[in-house]
C-alpha cells in the first residue's frame, strides 16, 4: 500500500464527532493530557508510564530562499563581511493515540555558511566600536582614520592586541561599568608586549599599523585611563618620536595621511609640553597636511586655522625667551609685529565662525535650545568637526592674546589683573560659544569631549571673577570626570599651570620626568 493509501486510512478512522464535521482540517493543537506528547526519543509521559512512543515525530525542511547582507562600517572603503542565511520551512508532524494527525509549520533563517574567523570576528567587533551604542561611546570620535582600521586586521599582532583593548573598553563603556575598568590591564599588557616587539623588529616598526596601535593606545590612555595610571604625556612622545624617525612618506596612502593629519594634536602639544621643535612645520610634512586637508574638503577659514596652530609652539618658545630677557629690542618688536598679525588671522577666522553658526541650520538652533533632546537632535555628527576646530580657535585665541598682554611693554606687572590691554579678543563671542559646545560635549562623554579640555583651561586664565574661575573649573572636572576617581578633582593650581606652559609663562616639562 502506498504512503498516501496509508495515510488516507488513518483518516477515516478518526473518531466519529470528527466524522461529522467538527474538525475536518488537520489539527494544531495539542492533544489531550492522556494522549501521548511524542517528544523525541521518549516523551515524559511515555516514560512515567513505562511505555513506547509509537508515533515519532516527522521532520522536513523544505529551502524557500536565501538572502545575503554584509556588515560593514558606513564608508565604502571599509571591510565588508559577508553573512549569508537561508530561509527553511520547518514541519513536524505526529499521529496521536487515536490516529488524528497534527502538524505544524514553523520558519527558521539558517546561516549557509561556516563559522566567522577569528580575524573577521574581531573587524566585526571594531566596526561595532565605531558607530553602534550611545553616542559618547563610540570610538570613531578618535578620527575618520579609525574607519580605515577594520580591513587591516590581521596584519599585525601589534595592531590586533591595540584592537581589543579598544573594543573592551567600549564593551565596558556599554555596560555601565566603573571607569577605573575601562582599560583592562591584562589586555592592556598584551598590548604593550607586542608593540615593543613590533618596534624592535626592523621591518614592522616602520610599518603603519604599528604607527595606528601606539596612537590607539594614546588615545585609550589620554581620554579614558586615570591621569595618575597612565602618562599620556609620555605616550604623546612616544607617537611624535616615531613619527619623526619615520620621516614623511614619499608616496603615502589615504590612511597615512588620515592618521598623520588627526596627529597634529599629540605633536604640536608635545612640542609644547616638551620645549622641542615643532617638525610639521617643515615643506614636506606641510605638503602631506595640505593635500589630506583639500582631499577632505576642510573649509578655508578651517585650514588656516590648522595652518597657524602648527606654529604654536614657535611662538611659545618666543615669549618664553622674552619673560627670561634673551631676546634684543629689534627681536621684541618682531614677536610683537607676528603676534599681532596672528591675532588679526584669528579674529577674521571668528568672523567666519560666527558666520556659519549664523547660516548652518542645525547649529544655530542649537544657540536658541533650552531643552536637553533639542540640542540632541540639533547637533548631529556632521557637526563635531566644526565644534573642536571652533574650540582650537578659542583655546589659540586665547593663549595669542595672553602673549600679547604679557610682552606690551607697557605693562610693568604682566600678571596684575587689572590693568588694560590694548589688544583684546572678542571675549563675549568665544565665551558665549565655548559654555554651548560644553553642553554639547558633556552628551559626548567620555570618547567625545576631549577637545573641550585645553580651551576651557585657558579660559580659567582669562576669567576676571572668581565666579567666572569657578564656573570653569567645574566645567573642567565635569569632563574630566569619568577619568579621576573617587574624591579626585582638578584644582585652580594645577589648572593654572597647566595653562601657563601654553602661554610660555612656565618653563616646559623637563624630558626625564
Amino acid at each position: 500500500m502506498s504512503r498516501h493509501s496509508s495515510k488516507e486510512q488513518r483518516l477515516l478512522d478518526l473518531p466519529k464527532k470528527q466524522d461529522q464535521g467538527q474538525s475536518q482540517a488537520p489539527s494544531a493543537h495539542i492533544s489531550e493530557h492522556n494522549h501521548c506528547d511524542e517528544t523525541i526519543p521518549t516523551c515524559t509521559r511515555c516514560e512515567r508510564r513505562g511505555t513506547q512512543c509509537r508515533y515519532p515525530e516527522k521532520f522536513s525542511f523544505v529551502k524557500s530562499n536565501e538572502s545575503s547582507r554584509s556588515i560593514s562600517t558606513k564608508d565604502s572603503h571599509d571591510v565588508t563581511i559577508p553573512v549569508k542565511t537561508g530561509e527553511y520551512t520547518f514541519t513536524t508532524e505526529r499521529f496521536t493515540e487515536s490516529g488524528a494527525l497534527i502538524q505544524k509549520w514553523h520558519r527558521s533563517r539558517i546561516s549557509c555558511q561556516p563559522a566567522l574567523a577569528q580575524v573577521e570576528r574581531q573587524s566585526i567587533e571594531l566596526i561595532r566600536c565605531l558607530d553602534q551604542g550611545r553616542i559618547g561611546a563610540r570610538m570613531n570620535w578618535f578620527g575618520e582614520w579609525v574607519s580605515l582600521v577594520p580591513q587591516r586586521i590581521g596584519t599585525s599582532d601589534a595592531l590586533d592586541q591595540a584592537v581589543k583593548v579598544m573594543a573592551l573598553a567600549y564593551q565596558a563603556i556599554i555596560r555601565n561599568d566603573c571607569p577605573s575598568t575601562w582599560i583592562d590591564p591584562r589586555a592592556y599588557a598584551r598590548a604593550l608586549k607586542s608593540l615593543r616587539r613590533a618596534l624592535t623588529d626592523e621591518t614592522d616598526c616602520w610599518s603603519c599599523e604599528t604607527l595606528t596601535a601606539v596612537t590607539i593606545l594614546y588615545y585609550l590612555e589620554a581620554i579614558l585611563g586615570n591621569p595618575n595610571e597612565f602618562n599620556a604625556v609620555q605616550h604623546a612622545g612616544g607617537i611624535v618620536r616615531l613619527l619623526e624617525v619615520r620621516g614623511p612618506p614619499p608616496n603615502p596612502s589615504r590612511f597615512e595621511t588620515s592618521i598623520t593629519a588627526h596627529l597634529r594634536g599629540p605633536v604640536v602639544m608635545k612640542a609644547i609640553q616638551f620645549g622641542v621643535p615643532c617638525f610639521f612645520t617643515s615643506p614636506k610634512w606641510s605638503s602631506i597636511l595640505e593635500a589630506e586637508e583639500a582631499s577632505a574638503a576642510t573649509p578655508p577659514w578651517a585650514q588656516r586655522l590648522i595652518q597657524q596652530f602648527l606654529w604654536w609652539n614657535e611662538l611659545i618658545v618666543e615669549v618664553r625667551g622674552y619673560l627670561n630677557g634673551q631676546l634684543s629690542i629689534t627681536k621684541i618688536g618682531d614677536l610683537q609685529n607676528r603676534l599681532s598679525a596672528t591675532k588679526m588671522i584669528l579674529d577674521s577666522i571668528n568672523e567666519d565662525i560666527e558666520e556659519e553658526l549664523a547660516n548652518e541650520e542645525h547649529i544655530k538652533s542649537v544657540i536658541n535650545a533650552k531643552a536637553d533632546s533639542a540640542f540632541e537632535k540639533a547637533f548631529s555628527p556632521k557637526s563635531y568637526a566644526f565644534s573642536s576646530l571652533s574650540m582650537i580657535h578659542a583655546g589659540f585665541s586665547f593663549a595669542i592674546d595672553r602673549m600679547l598682554f604679557l610682552t606690551n611693554r607697557s605693562n610693568v606687572t604682566p600678571c596684575f589683573p587689572g590693568v588694560d590691554r590694548p589688544w583684546t579678543i572678542q571675549k563675549p563671542q568665544i565665551f558665549a560659544r565655548m559654555w554651548q559646545t560644553h553642553q554639547y560635549a558633556l552628551k559626548l562623554r567620555p570618547v567625545g569631549a576631549s577637545f573641550m579640555h585645553l580651551p576651557l583651561m585657558l579660559a580659567f586664565m582669562h576669567a576676571e571673577s572668581d565666579e567666572t574661575k569657578a564656573l570653569i573649573l567645574d566645567a573642567i572636572n565635569q569632563i574630566n570626570e569619568h577619568r579621576l576617581e573617587q574624591g579626585q578633582r582638578f584644582v585652580a593650581a594645577s589648572v593654572a599651570y597647566i595653562a601657563k606652559l601654553y602661554t610660555g609663562e612656565v618653563p616646559p616639562i623637563p624630558a626625564a620626568s
